[in-house]
């Protein structure tokens, strides 16, 4: 849904929709410029790849979105520049 409403306002989007294809994404191209994903990806969460991305100095915007409160969670990830 969001990925449709970037795409409408002229955005290229990659829509993945777990932990290992957001990896993939993140490392077969360089052409983005902000990451959203969902704090919930299948067995994985978008913190793991978040913190993964930060290890390996990436430092890109990084967004991450939940419908579940979560406020561990938010702090972990605004700590790591989320």
């Amino acid at each position: 849904m969001l990925g449709k409403k970037l795409e409408a306002k002229g955005w290229k989007t990659i829509l993945c929709y777990n932990y290992r294809d957001g990896l993939k994404a993140v490392k077969e191209s360089s052409e983005w410029d902000v990451v959203i994903s969902d704090m919930r990806l299948g067995n994985d969460n978008g913190i793991d790849l978040l913190e993964w991305m930060r290890s390996n100095g990436y430092q890109n915007p990084f967004i991450i979105m939940t419908s579940y409160d979560e406020s561990m969670s938010a702090v972990r990830t605004m700590k790591l520049g989320a």
